[in-house]
């Protein structure tokens, strides 16, 4: 019952403060989702297994660990220059197209 009324002030709140996340912070988004979602749905396995452990499950949830090394390679992936973007290479025009097939 409390986690129901949690995830439903949690509802409320974020419909009525309409948070934002900063740009900067933004590639960094899936990685946090991703690793909630592995801390919950380890203690529901837990909780099934009848092993879960609070003290557990609260740890999982804020340690590092793989998100560390993910949320690092994010990091080295939007400020990387090493491969510049550059633009795609200019199609040759229809005459050209002709001549190289022969047609023209």
């Amino acid at each position: 019952m409390i986690a129901a009324l949690a995830l439903l002030a949690g509802l409320v709140a974020g419909i009525l403060l309409e948070p934002t996340v900063p740009v900067a912070l933004q590639p960094y988004l899936p990685i946090a989702v991703v690793a909630a979602l592995d801390a919950v749905f380890g203690g529901i396995r837990a909780k099934l297994d009848g092993v879960f452990d609070d003290k557990q499950f609260v740890i999982s949830f804020v340690s590092t660990g793989n998100r560390g090394v993910a949320a690092s390679r994010v990091s080295v992936g939007t400020t990387s220059t090493s491969c510049p973007r550059s633009s795609p290479p200019s199609r040759p025009s229809w005459a050209q197209d002709a001549r190289l097939l022969g047609t023209a």
